[in-house]
């Protein structure tokens, strides 16, 4: 009994997917700490600023995969309710992203596109 499928073995197809699954995997941690280093200079350059006037920054929690980035939030109130809205888009992104399974899903979406667009 022959384990071939269309001239390929199912082994290959399993070290394809754990290949894939390791890639993916390591894409959503990049997603994290590129996340994070943006967020945490931002902030940093954030709060020398609002140091230098003399204020006292306030700060918003976003959960991005297994971390927590601190975001400043304006005190102006105009400029509060955009930050709330950008704040909540980048909740959605970032989750997303730092998911091995919405990148695999994103992944496979792009290459049914790509079939279906070839036609």
């Amino acid at each position: 009994m022959s384990l071939k499928v269309g001239g390929k073995t199912i082994m290959s197809y399993v070290v394809a997917g754990v290949l894939l699954s390791l890639i993916v995997g390591t894409a959503a941690y990049a997603f994290a700490l590129i996340i994070k280093m943006f967020a945490s200079s931002f902030t940093l350059i954030h709060d020398v600023g609002m140091n230098v006037t003399g204020s006292t920054p306030t700060h918003t929690a976003i959960p991005v995969g297994n971390e927590t980035v601190t975001l400043p939030q304006p005190s102006n109130t105009g400029l509060s309710v955009v930050a709330d809205l950008l704040t909540k888009f980048l909740i959605v992104v970032g989750n997303v992203l730092t998911s091995p399974v919405g990148i695999a899903v994103l992944i496979a979406l792009t290459l049914i596109t790509l079939a279906l667009t070839e036609k």
